[in-house]
């Protein structure tokens, strides 16, 4: 009897053990997540409101006019919600409605999710009409994760992406990864996130490239309180499962035009060395293509050297790709 019941409990504690990853990965509940700028912040009477969350759409946004509540433009930043204080919120007086001024953001579909409410001061009087500005560029790496029963991320071929947070007088909000579809095809967007809750801190994006190895190029995109824009000037290109190529890291894209990313002429100067000169930009090893527009045209005698240095490292490199660019 004794064994018996011995074992009844330990397969009972290896089915529960077995199950709680299944259980770990279950979708979040339907829901408003968090805001930028945090709730409670001051903000210029041009600002965005952007929040996460799951399963949240369609939405609307209310603010309180004393006794009645008016409507507010609303629309989606790739996976976010988005919600705008424009001249029909503020008024043409020289403070806001209310102070401070309260947000009610509803569900308007069929699933039951609770209402979030939200309250920020406004200063009427500030309009942020600065684009953020770069102050590094972004580097990144790849790894390989095995898929496994339970994981709540598919395996494969993951790309990490990091980058100093640029700077802004009001803050970021969000950030946005584009993937670059050539010099014929659009850049299409792999991942949107909020800002971190410290706006200045570094940022990390994810994509989940699939199984296939190849060469895949990015951009980044910024947007601070008002909505205005800086996209990385260049592409981080990585070889994911693949030996790095000559041309990996660092490249001119050419495409992206300015996004309000060098406003500043120190703040271009640094970056336009960093981005000539790989080595200097902590990108992990890229290397620039001396055929890109804009790369840096070494001596001869510089490529001499790199070259014979690349023959001695082929010559120890393991069986196994450097998954590192």
């Amino acid at each position: 009897m004794l064994h018996r019941t011995l074992g009844l409990i330990l397969g009972l504690g290896t089915a529960t053990f077995i199950a709680n990853p299944a259980e770990a990965c279950s979708p979040p509940l339907p829901g408003f997540g968090q805001v930028r700028p945090a709730n409670g912040a001051t903000v210029p009477a041009n600002a965005q409101i952007v929040f996460n969350g799951y399963d949240f759409a369609p939405f609307e946004a209310q603010w309180l006019d004393f006794d009645f509540f008016v409507p507010m433009r609303v629309d989606q930043l790739g996976s976010l919600g988005r919600i705008y204080l424009d001249s029909d919120v503020i008024g043409p007086g020289p403070t806001p409605p209310r102070d401070p001024l309260e947000i009610w953001l509803h569900h308007t579909g069929q699933t039951a999710i609770e209402p979030l409410q939200l309250s920020y001061r406004v200063d009427a009087e500030a309009w942020d009409q600065r684009s953020p500005v770069i102050t590094g560029l972004p580097s990144g790496h790849w790894e390989y994760r095995e898929a496994e029963p339970g994981l709540c991320e598919q395996g494969g071929y993951v790309v990490i992406i990091e980058m100093p947070a640029p700077y802004d007088d009001w803050g970021i909000v969000a950030y946005q990864l584009f993937e670059s579809g050539g010099p014929t095809s659009p850049s299409r967007v792999v991942s949107t996130r909020l800002a971190p809750a410290d706006s200045g801190a570094p940022v990390t994006l994810v994509h989940h490239t699939g199984e296939t190895p190849g060469r895949h190029c990015y951009g980044v995109a910024a947007w601070d309180v008002a909505g205005n824009p800086l996209r990385t000037p260049n592409d981080l290109c990585l070889d994911v499962g693949l030996p790095p190529g000559p041309d990996a890291g660092i490249i001119d894209s050419g495409s992206f035009g300015d996004g309000g990313a060098f406003n500043d002429a120190s703040v271009q100067a640094d970056a336009g060395d960093r981005r000539l000169n790989p080595l200097a930009s902590g990108s992990r090893g890229c290397a620039c293509s001396a055929h890109e527009a804009g790369a840096t045209a070494y001596p001869l005698g510089w490529w001499t050297g790199l070259v014979g240095l690349l023959g001695l490292a082929a010559r120890r490199r393991r069986a196994t790709p450097s998954r590192r660019s």
